[in-house]
């Protein structure tokens, strides 16, 4: 439970500009430029630095679930990527270390006159609904929002939302909202489950040496005969090594739609469902999970990869409550193999140039052109005193 209450605490379905407003009202701050601009909200609002303070009595479980449900899941994410990444940016946002006096983009002020009623009635305060951030239209009565004009001043904006918090100001303010195209994209706190590194390099892994289908676009290496069947082989694994890499998502959803049985059954036997506190004291809100190696250790990861480290939110969580006794010196780790074989393809690569591939073709054809030319003369050396003749027999003035 929190701390803080009388309406203070975040509703379960209020946004992040409407209770960090409500919250400055109430201990009295008239400084909303960190989440109020010219004609409505900002989409980046923060909590001033003179008033950080205040949001301290909260507890961080439930304003992060405030966070979460205010701002979008990026689309472009994968399921590998650190699933708490953003933990950096809730930081600074209700606990700031610089002074700010921007808030974004310009996010315009929407409310439902009936919902606000209701909510003073029932609550004995009223606030702003997330969804309206993101909609035209009111889930509940289904009727279009109202909504401030974005010409509003921001003194004049200020004044609009505090009317509307009280229950004035809840008719003609101004035309329907029948433009907006409404959203709906899934919201942070609804993708909370992702594949830690270690459980993707075992991916990584099963696809190189299981995989028996391909993306499309996905081709081998053609080296003309210049190598042996070991050697080509070698390189062919190392290129679709280095393509399941980088495009793990793509080879493993292939996968999955052709041989599922087999691919679920090798992460049951590697991978296991781990869950961890965000923070050090434990408690259901206060707890997250990911899909990690069975055998790894999450308190010793980083001694092979520190920039894997730093994508894992295990790893990370550990390493910063860890006593220091345990937590081992930051280092890195490469293949040697692999870095041989990388080297080795590099200089394929520029024999297939020379016979005729990418730039090589064009050296070829410029080499074919040459050799025409010099035919035409009787050989490059008459060709070369032709030129050198006319070059004598011109004058500059």
């Amino acid at each position: 439970m929190n701390k803080a209450d009388g309406g203070l605490v975040p509703a379960i379905n209020e946004s992040l500009n409407s209770f960090i407003f409500r919250t400055l009202s109430r201990f009295g701050y008239w400084d909303f430029g960190t989440i109020i601009q010219q004609g409505g909200w900002g989409d980046e609002p923060k909590v001033p630095i003179s008033a950080k303070g205040i949001f301290q009595i909260f507890e961080k479980a439930a304003l992060l679930k405030l966070y979460e449900q205010t701002y979008l899941h990026d689309s472009k994410q994968s399921i590998f990527s650190n699933s708490l990444a953003y933990l950096e940016h809730f930081d600074s946002t209700f606990n700031p270390n610089k002074k700010s006096t921007t808030c974004g983009k310009l996010l315009p002020v929407r409310f439902c006159p009936f919902c606000i009623k209701e909510q003073l009635s029932n609550l004995g305060y009223s606030y702003f609904k997330v969804e309206w951030d993101r909609l035209s239209w009111c889930a509940v009565h289904l009727i279009n929002l109202q909504q401030v004009p974005t010409k509003t001043s921001s003194k004049e904006v200020i004044k609009l939302i505090s009317g509307v918090l009280k229950g004035e100001h809840l008719s003609g303010l101004a035309l329907p909202v029948a433009q907006l195209k409404n959203s709906r994209a899934a919201v942070l706190s609804n993708v909370v489950t992702r594949i830690a590194p270690c459980g993707k390099q075992l991916i990584i892994n099963y696809l190189v040496n299981n995989i028996k289908f391909f993306p499309e676009g996905y081709f081998d290496i053609f080296d003309y005969g210049c190598l042996e069947s070991n050697q080509l082989q070698a390189l062919n694994k190392h290129r679709l090594r280095e393509e399941v890499t980088f495009n793990t998502d793509d080879f493993l959803e292939i996968a999955l739609q052709n041989d599922y049985r087999n691919v679920m059954n090798f992460f049951i036997e590697e991978l296991e469902l781990f869950f961890f506190p965000i923070w050090r004291h434990k408690d259901s809100e206060n707890s997250r999970c990911t899909l990690k190696s069975q055998k790894s250790n999450c308190s010793k990861c980083n001694y092979r990869d520190f920039t894997t480290w730093l994508d894992c939110p295990v790893a990370v969580r550990y390493q910063i409550y860890a006593p220091k006794k345990y937590i081992l010196k930051v280092g890195s780790y490469s293949n040697i193999a692999n870095n041989l074989i990388a080297d080795y393809l590099v200089k394929v690569r520029g024999f297939q140039d020379s016979l005729g591939v990418r730039e090589g073709e064009v050296k070829v054809r410029k080499d074919i052109e040459s050799y025409k030319m010099y035919a035409g003369f009787g050989g490059k050396e008459r060709y070369e005193q032709h030129v050198k003749k006319i070059m004598l027999s011109h004058k500059i003035y």
